[in-house]
């Protein structure tokens, strides 16, 4: 370069030489010379600037020439002129300016050091202090290696000091905006230099000095989002200098135009209001939201602007309802939805920043779920899905964002279904296994989507062939629950609540059917064409196992037969057979209503057949046996009696009462023995047999809405009584059980409605203690395994008339049928007349009663109340007052004994 300019070198080389001039010749000279010498340096320096300002290869050929060397050795040599300290860094600065090799020469020199020395050394020099940070922006722009140095000399603090001092000198602000951002990046001990030096209030001061200035602003802001990120007290301190008004009142609308102010501004604002209510409702107040939504306007093409702008949003108003309301008024719902995603579909970028945005403009607000809903979020969202479904930031934000809009809306996981976001998420979770982020996210939204609504859930275990992925989603635990119970069954007990809820096991049924063709979305995105037969049958048997209530949705749903269908349908697949018997076992396990189902459905032969086919498989054997055994569990029941929790409870030797007579049954007993012979019946399909004295009855199961004592002898009392060849009353009694009433009754009245007159009996008449009043039943106190106990000479002498005739006895219950059948019935007639004898005191030879009452109890069919049509049953009671005087008590308030009981009307 020095060959080529020649004449140029020879205008260069003196003005270096007098730059290299030595302060030490001057020794002994004075003052005058000094100042003379300085002059002369200073004038050198002005010079060389003249030469190299604007040119490029001037500049080059200068510091080729050692200019860059002679510069920093005259500030070394003249720390104490202000001119030359001045001259020397202004001209140091246009030299090294955008030339990184000159940048990296002046470090390597010690430029760095030298030129904060001269900040230091003339604080109060506005003209030193403006070069010189000019110089340092200079020496640090673009040398990672200048920036250590100048941190590592204190450049931070001499920056702020510098800005502080002189913060109306535009150029030096510029400069110094732009170094102390340099500086503080990345560098948490220059931040704490910053935070110490007051660097917040100098920018503060700074940006409202050059309000004017976009320079200013942009770095302003830069330094100070890394001098505020993460610490509260900066932030409290950057609100209490009104930098969250300033910016944006001032800083973002005056710059409006310029994407980097807007870009740096946003990024700031963000950092200004994060997790801190008291500068979000500032920044609510002041406007925020017009002002992003005017951004989003103006600045719809730019990327990085859009990206900030969201985040931006998303601090102001995360856990603000206040700001979630005035976001959801100005339109920023809407405007996410159908401006920023539309307009942005294929930058991944701006797609996980806007989806973020949008969870939080959404979460716990019904009103913003539904204005995202009507815009088509879940549209923009199934497309973010399709577009961006291998990007993991992308598909965590649009999970977590599709959740919060349909969380507790049913409206919106309707439009999901409809825009197959439903089935995305199926596919997110298949895509994405091993990130634990994306699975916990998906699965929770995935729950949301399909609890208490079939639709969905049908849409993804049929639709979409995740019920892998529904059943995974739902065994779950909820967010932050906590529980004490071992995790497996809490786990099992968790599932199946939300199976039901979510109509999981209908869906399953509806799968194992067969999917139907329009079921899928058009836009699904899922690659499985269908649900493996195993997992669906896994799924309805976890889902109904041990759940007396999930196993009645089974029945209803059609189960028995999707499940017997796949045992017939897949002939030599083992563990669909394996796992068909499961289910059927699950379903039908203490479940009477589906076993007489299952039965009805040829199950017993299926279960037969599957075992035949695999014979060599103990698991398929296994699971046929189990299954076999639950649904016959009714035949064996009788055999099995006394290992139930009742049988146990009455193993016990007893008691014997050689009076029939004493054998009174208290209510609590028979109260005790309904709901246990409930709880039988509702477990187990027990079968009349198919032989017997009772034709009508035979092969017919027993069920409670229609047991009569006939069958609760033949199934409950025999059985129980067997081991101790007694009667009822002697295997749960401690003593004997005088009768307080003679019940007068037909046996082929429904025994639920047996027990039901005694209650409301036994409470008309006895309000305290009215589960301890023992009634005399025969077919509680005679013994049905001994001699028949009816037969005497003597009629009187029987233990029919002996309970009417002993001192305790008040009275006769009579239990009336609609049809009155008890009239009809011998032992009934004979136990009429002696009441009415002991009324009349006919009988007073015999006993010295006083009194004898006769109630009369009855149940009568109603029709429920608004047009129902459905049937209600209802106990009425006649209580005997005295004197031909009769009381009437009901069950319900405002029902009357039946007038189509006459005949006890006219025996009254």
């Amino acid at each position: 370069t020095a060959q080529s300019c020649p004449a140029l070198l020879q205008d260069i080389l003196p003005l270096v030489l007098a730059l290299r001039e030595s302060s030490n010749d001057e020794v002994g000279l004075g003052d005058g010379a000094d100042q003379t010498r300085n002059i002369a340096v200073s004038e050198a320096a002005t010079a060389l600037q003249r030469l190299i300002l604007n040119h490029r290869d001037t500049a080059r050929l200068a510091a080729e020439a050692g200019a860059v060397e002679a510069l920093l050795h005259a500030l070394t040599q003249r720390p104490n002129s202000g001119a030359v300290q001045s001259k020397a860094t202004s001209t140091l600065a246009s030299l090294i300016a955008n030339d990184a090799a000159s940048q990296t020469l002046a470090g390597a020199a010690g430029g760095v050091e030298i030129v904060i020395s001269a900040m230091r050394g003339h604080p109060n020099s506005e003209l030193v202090q403006e070069s010189a940070v000019g110089a340092l922006n200079c020496l640090i722009g673009s040398g990672h290696d200048n920036v250590l140095l100048a941190r590592h000399a204190a450049g931070t603090e001499a920056v702020v000091i510098a800005l502080s001092l002189h913060v109306d000198n535009a150029a030096l602000v510029r400069s110094a905006t732009e170094a102390l951002a340099t500086l503080v990046t990345g560098s948490f001990g220059d931040q704490r230099e910053a935070r110490g030096a007051k660097a917040i209030d100098a920018l503060a001061s700074a940006m409202k000095t050059h309000n004017d200035s976009s320079t200013v602003q942009e770095f302003a802001c830069e330094a100070l989002v890394h001098l505020v990120a993460g610490d509260r007290d900066c932030q409290n301190l950057a609100r209490e200098v009104g930098l969250v008004v300033f910016i944006i009142r001032v800083v973002l609308v005056q710059h409006s135009v310029s994407a980097r102010v807007q870009e740096r501004a946003f990024q700031m604002l963000g950092i200004l209001v994060v997790q801190n209510p008291d500068s979000q409702r500032l920044a609510g107040e002041v406007g925020t939201m017009d002002v992003i939504a005017l951004t989003f306007k103006n600045q719809l093409e730019n990327e990085s602007v859009i990206d900030q702008v969201a985040e931006a949003l998303g601090h102001v108003t995360a856990c603000s309802r206040e700001n979630q309301v005035l976001a959801r008024k100005a339109g920023l719902v809407a405007t996410i939805v159908q401006t920023v995603l539309a307009h942005h579909r294929q930058s991944s970028m701006v797609q996980q920043r806007a989806l973020w945005t949008l969870g939080i403009l959404v979460a716990q607000d019904s009103e913003s779920q539904r204005s995202a809903g009507e815009a088509g979020a879940m549209d923009a969202i199934a497309m973010a899905f399709k577009r961006h479904i291998a990007n993991e930031t992308v598909v965590e934000s649009a999970t977590e964002a599709l959740g919060l809009i349909a969380a507790n809306h049913p409206g919106n996981q309707a439009f999901a279904r409809k825009a197959g976001a439903l089935e995305a998420v199926i596919e997110v979770l298949r895509q994405h296994r091993s990130n634990v982020a994306i699975q916990t996210k998906a699965s929770s939204t995935l729950r949301l989507l399909v609890v208490a609504n079939h639709e969905n859930t049908r849409m993804a275990i049929v639709g979409a062939a995740g019920v892998d992925e529904v059943v995974s989603a739902m065994q779950q635990p909820d967010a932050g629950e906590e529980t004490n119970q071992p995790e497996a069954s809490w786990d099992l007990a968790h599932f199946q609540k939300l199976a039901k809820e979510a109509g999981l096991i209908e869906a399953v049924v509806c799968a194992l059917r067969g999917s139907p063709k329009n079921l899928r979305s058009p836009t699904s995105i899922c690659s499985v064409p269908a649900s493996p037969p195993t997992s669906l049958l896994g799924a309805l048997e976890d889902a109904v196992v041990g759940n007396f209530e999930n196993q009645l949705i089974a029945g209803k749903a059609g189960a028995i037969d999707a499940v017997i269908s796949s045992l017939r349908g897949s002939i030599n697949c083992e563990a669909v057979h394996e796992n068909a018997c499961r289910a059927l076992s699950a379903i039908v396990t203490e479940n009477a209503e589906n076993q007489r189902l299952a039965k009805g459905a040829d199950a017993v032969e299926a279960l037969t057949y599957a075992q035949t086919v695999h014979l060599e498989s103990y698991a398929v054997h296994e699971a046929a046996t189990l299954a076999l055994e639950a649904l016959c569990s009714g035949d064996s029941f009788g055999e099995r009696i006394m290992d139930t929790s009742y049988g146990q409870r009455h193993s016990g030797p007893g008691v014997s009462i050689a009076d029939t007579a004493m054998r009174g049954v208290a209510l609590e007993q028979l109260l005790e023995l309904q709901e246990f012979i409930q709880e039988a019946l509702r477990k187990h399909d027990i079968v009349e047999p198919l032989s017997g004295p009772d034709g009508n009855r035979h092969g017919r199961s027993v069920t409670w809405q229609y047991l009569t004592l006939y069958e609760v002898r033949d199934h409950f009392l025999l059985p129980l009584t067997r081991d101790h060849n007694s009667s009822f009353v002697e295997i749960v009694a401690r003593g004997k059980q005088p009768p307080m009433w003679m019940v007068s009754h037909w046996w082929g009245t429904p025994f639920n409605l047996t027990v039901r007159m005694l209650q409301l009996h036994a409470r008309s008449r006895h309000l305290h203690g009215a589960d301890s009043v023992a009634y005399w039943v025969d077919c509680f106190a005679n013994n049905h395994r001994g001699p028949n106990e009816r037969i005497e000479t003597d009629i009187m002498s029987s233990p029919f008339a002996k309970a009417m005739l002993s001192t305790g006895c008040m009275g006769t219950v009579l239990l009336c049928d609609p049809k009155v059948t008890p009239l009809l019935r011998t032992w009934c007639v004979f136990e009429a007349n002696m009441s009415q004898q002991l009324r009349s005191g006919a009988l007073a030879d015999r006993t010295d009663k006083k009194r004898y009452f006769l109630d009369i109890l009855a149940s009568s069919i109603i029709l429920e109340e608004k047009n129902t049509g459905q049937e209600k049953v209802n106990i009425t009671m006649l209580q005997d007052a005295v004197g031909g005087s009769w009381n009437e008590v009901s069950e319900n308030e405002g029902s009357f004994f039946s007038t189509r009981h006459c005949p006890c009307w006219c025996w009254c």
